[in-house]
């Protein structure tokens, strides 16, 4: 996640704003943290609490053109990952691998996927090649550069919701990792909820900002991810953000990111625990125990639309 930036001088002129709360929309907030840019370049953001809904957010924030210059072209999520043989999700999950909600989707073959935060499409192509039909979009020209080459599939640059789209519908839409970086969440998530197809689901992942590590390590925690992280979710704002798309909730549970531990702890080895924990069997016991207690590093979230007579419509191939 968090990736070298270039020079602050080699950066272009950041615009800034003050949003209102990003769900209710009020302007009456509290600091909760202030911490720097993820890189250290001696830029510092606060993250703010809404004083009537509670949802956290990056305020003042970099407004969305001047966004794009702390996304360089270095940047980790846009890089190609190496082939590696797939891992069950449960596996992955138990041994606090990153991402194990990526591993599949249960619908059936042949289905219509769209993946928001594509880039450079690593699990487009996982999903491809367990027969989806895939599509992605990305606002990263260069990552969208990387996927049109790997792909036999449409991607579009642009952010979302993304008019090239319109008139589309999907079974599944996916927000790995993706729906924190957006100026305005609740918007991309309604759009989600109008490209979806009878039966279809959202499905969302996002950091925890109520969770242990983000408790424990504060501006050091390796998913607060400044200033790129616009939105911090918990699991109540994270459920009434989608509530407030027109989704309903299948279901809501944490993800255990020993990785994300260990980069946390590395951050600030001045104490015997944090040492500790940057060794992998210790940040994985950690992780786990997060996950067991309800407070793991993400979360994990499905959405669908409701049927006629007022119940979750139901799921594809499940």
């Amino acid at each position: 996640m968090a990736s070298a930036l270039p020079a602050i001088s080699e950066r272009p002129a950041v615009c800034w704003e003050e949003p209102a709360c990003v769900l209710c929309e009020s302007t009456e907030r509290d600091t909760v943290l202030e911490a720097p840019d993820a890189a250290g370049a001696h830029l510092w953001f606060a993250v703010v609490r809404c004083r009537d809904c509670g949802t956290h957010y990056t305020c003042p924030r970099p407004d969305g053109k001047s966004t794009l210059g702390f996304y360089p072209p270095g940047y980790g999520p846009h890089q190609p990952r190496s082939s590696r043989p797939p891992r069950s999700a449960r596996l992955a999950r138990l041994r606090g691998r990153p991402c194990p909600e990526r591993r599949s989707l249960p619908v059936v073959t042949g289905t219509r996927l769209l993946d928001v935060g594509c880039g450079s499409g690593d699990f487009l192509e996982r999903m491809q090649r367990q027969g989806w039909n895939v599509t992605g979009v990305d606002a990263s020209p260069a990552a969208v550069a990387v996927a049109r080459a790997r792909l036999d599939a449409p991607i579009h640059e642009g952010r979302f919701p993304n008019a090239s789209l319109d008139g589309r519908k999907f079974d599944a839409i996916t927000f790995w990792q993706s729906l924190e970086h957006m100026h305005d969440p609740l918007t991309a998530l309604k759009a989600a909820r109008d490209w979806l197809a009878p039966g279809g689901r959202v499905y969302i992942s996002v950091p925890n900002f109520a969770g242990w590590s983000a408790k424990r390590f504060g501006a050091a925690w390796y998913g607060l991810d400044l200033p790129r992280h616009l939105t911090h979710f918990t699991p109540i704002t994270l459920e009434a953000m989608m509530r407030k798309a027109g989704l309903d909730i299948v279901k809501t549970r944490g993800l255990a990111h020993a990785d994300w531990v260990r980069a946390s702890a590395a951050r600030n080895p001045t104490t015997l625990g944090n040492r500790l924990l940057t060794r992998k069997p210790i940040a994985r016991m950690a992780a786990w125990w997060a996950y067991l207690s309800g407070r793991s590093e993400c979360l994990f979230s499905v959405g669908t639309i409701r049927t006629a007579t007022g119940s979750p419509s139901p799921p594809r191939g499940q």
